[in-house]
């Protein structure tokens, strides 16, 4: 990952439960997902996407280490 191009626009809102999210970045290509360093312990979320019209599809992504890799 190019350093250069990482993008920290995104924002973490909601409930927090032990899984939340503790940031998110793109680097013009990927989005990466960041946990607590704790989730790989654990059973992780499913990862999904909401539309415009309120639906919800699960979205393909790679686990590596904490972070999710969509």
């Amino acid at each position: 990952i190019a350093l250069e191009n990482l993008r920290f626009r995104y924002s973490i809102s909601g409930d927090t439960p032990p899984w939340r999210p503790t940031r998110a970045f793109d680097d013009g290509s990927k989005v990466y997902i960041e946990f607590p360093r704790r989730i790989d312990q654990g059973e992780a979320p499913p990862l999904f996407i909401v539309g415009a019209d309120g639906s919800s599809e699960l979205v393909n992504y790679r686990v590596r280490g904490n972070y999710y890799i969509v």
